[in-house]
């Protein structure tokens, strides 16, 4: 299993606070299957990714 933390880039032109990264969602990812489930809802429960 991989596991992948998505988060905000601050810096340059975007105006946000330079010292913060603000996570957005979490992705793992099944290295023998392929497989790939997030926690991008409101729950922010692991769930299948939608195709």
């Amino acid at each position: 299993m991989a596991t992948v933390t998505v988060r905000e880039k601050h810096g340059g032109k975007c105006g946000g606070a330079l010292e913060t990264a603000p996570r957005r969602f979490t992705i793992e990812i099944d290295l023998k299957t392929g497989t790939a489930r997030w926690d991008n809802n409101d729950e922010m429960e692991m769930n299948p990714i939608p195709q």
